[in-house]
């Protein structure tokens, strides 16, 4: 049967430039972001220490977190791999790979920017006119307009749709808290779950070895009692030798 060949492995190199196109969302996400830092660097560039560790720029961080976000990747130990698999993820950070450590930590610590990049990010689609701006908003005042259609909000209904938005963005990154947590637990369980395998192993290693000590003094023992019911037998049937009766003998003047 005749089939498509694949071409050989240690020949195949992937550049990630040949998969990445400026209407691919990777690439927005990228200018977006760049865009974001540069338009208030004071709030989204952290300070790095002169001494130390070097870290990476906030900006990978922040792109990583946006891409995640809407490919619905949560977790840091998911994000990781991504990180080392995802050819866009590859092209977006460069081919920088951060631990899940640092992903988890920069959660934590920097929080608030990565709820305020999101919310900039929504806003940013709609000054663009990425997203249709077709619905209207009134303040009390009488409009003549379809009463009846969805898409008429007032900035009552505009600010609860606002919040809901943020609230949606505080699930994300808590329920990315859980599973980062539910990874934890389950790591420390595996390598507890190794350990006591390990010590178990140790154990009946142990074991056997004290069985197979036991089984020698089991047999020595055998080999005494047999030679002392030997020597037991011989001491009886040895006739007691007879003690010579000595008399007095006088001394010659």
């Amino acid at each position: 049967m005749r089939h498509i060949n694949g071409n050989n492995r240690e020949n195949i190199v992937l550049i990630p430039n040949d998969f990445i196109g400026e209407s691919d969302d990777v690439y927005f996400i990228d200018k977006f972001i760049e865009y974001l830092v540069l338009s208030n660097p004071s709030k989204y560039n952290r300070k790095t220490k002169s001494l130390g560790r070097l870290s990476f720029n906030n900006k990978i961080y922040l792109k990583l977190y946006l891409y995640s976000y809407l490919n619905g990747i949560r977790g840091s130990r998911s994000i990781e791999r991504e990180c080392r698999r995802n050819i866009e993820l590859i092209w977006l950070l460069e081919n920088l790979q951060p631990n899940y450590w640092s992903i988890n930590n920069y959660r934590k610590t920097h929080k608030e920017e990565i709820e305020s990049m999101t919310f900039e990010f929504r806003k940013f689609l709609k000054n663009f006119e990425y997203i249709k701006n077709d619905l209207i908003a009134y303040d009390g005042s009488k409009i003549k307009a379809d009463a009846g259609s969805k898409n008429i909000y007032s900035i009552k209904k505009l600010e609860k749709k606002i919040d809901k938005i943020k609230e949606t963005i505080q699930n994300y990154i808590e329920k990315s808290n859980e599973l980062d947590e539910h990874d934890k637990l389950l790591e420390e369980y595996q390598k507890d779950k190794e350990s006591y395998k390990k010590k178990y192993l140790e154990l009946e290693d142990e074991n056997i070895e004290l069985k197979t000590k036991v089984v020698e003094l089991l047999e020595k023992e055998e080999i005494l009692n047999s030679y002392k019911d030997i020597i037991e037998t011989h001491i009886k049937k040895k006739p007691k030798k007879r003690m010579r009766r000595r008399f007095p003998v006088k001394k010659r003047r």
